[in-house]
């Protein structure tokens, strides 16, 4: 499966979960976010495919591996993106 089929497959599977995905420009990376209650992936315009399947992956509900049928190519995909370390954020507060 290339890349580019990939990415179309995980489109489809995050648009199925209830995940917007939208591409704008910018000067940011791709990834997950929740606005207003919805998940949200934006993937950078100028991101490659790579980058997009990435996030698109990270971006799906934990869930979605249990009470949908993916292809195993993807839904392998999907775990390896799941088991890597997600980036942890630290508030600092100086007085």
């Amino acid at each position: 499966m290339t890349t580019k089929e990939l990415l179309k497959e995980l489109e489809y599977i995050a648009q199925n979960s209830g995940v917007v995905v939208r591409r704008e420009k910018g000067n940011f990376k791709s990834g997950a976010a929740v606005l207003k209650a919805k998940k949200l992936v934006l993937i950078n315009k100028n991101a490659t495919p790579e980058i997009a399947a990435s996030a698109i992956a990270r971006g799906l509900p934990e869930d979605v591996l249990q009470h949908s049928f993916i292809k195993p190519v993807v839904r392998e995909f999907i775990e390896a993106e799941a088991a890597l370390e997600k980036p942890k954020f630290e508030i600092v507060v100086k007085y």
